[in-house]
């Protein structure tokens, strides 16, 4: 596989799940977020998918770069239940790499996609932030502010 297949790929899948291509990402806006989800070649034959969330109070409701999000995360810290299925579906140097991919590919469809779409929710994203969820990745200090006074 090629990367451009593997983003490609993933792409299609987000478009068929209602989100939108916005540059070189997907995006779907919800009740006071925006999801955005990007595919990037990391480190030597690895892949990753990045997710970000721009909230509208902030005034970042129309970002086309993940690194321009509120808050982003690599999709294996989101989903650390999947994170072996993700890793290896972008990694074109595991011997397995097409059966991950095709794993992912049934991850995202159903509760990966569903998820994401729960989290346009800008209450939604207060009460994940509460729970602990966006502890591996990078949350700038307005979207921290904003989700601590929880308003």
């Amino acid at each position: 596989m090629k990367g451009v297949d593997f983003k490609s790929g993933i792409f299609k899948l987000f478009k068929q799940k209602g989100f939108d291509r916005r540059g070189a990402v997907m995006m779907l806006s919800g009740s006071g977020v925006t999801a955005l989800i990007g595919v990037d070649k990391g480190f030597g034959s690895q892949w990753f998918i990045n997710v970000g969330f721009c909230f509208h109070r902030l005034g970042r409701n129309a970002v086309d770069k993940i690194e321009q999000a509120d808050m982003y995360f690599r999709l294996e810290r989101l989903f650390p239940r999947h994170r072996d299925v993700i890793l290896g579906a972008g990694d074109f140097g595991e011997l397995d790499q097409p059966g991950m991919y095709q794993m992912l590919l049934k991850f995202l469809e159903g509760e990966i996609v569903c998820d994401l779409k729960i989290l346009c929710d800008e209450k939604e994203i207060f009460n994940a932030y509460g729970n602990g969820r966006f502890i591996q990745g990078m949350v700038s200090g307005g979207a921290r502010d904003l989700m601590l006074a929880g308003k």
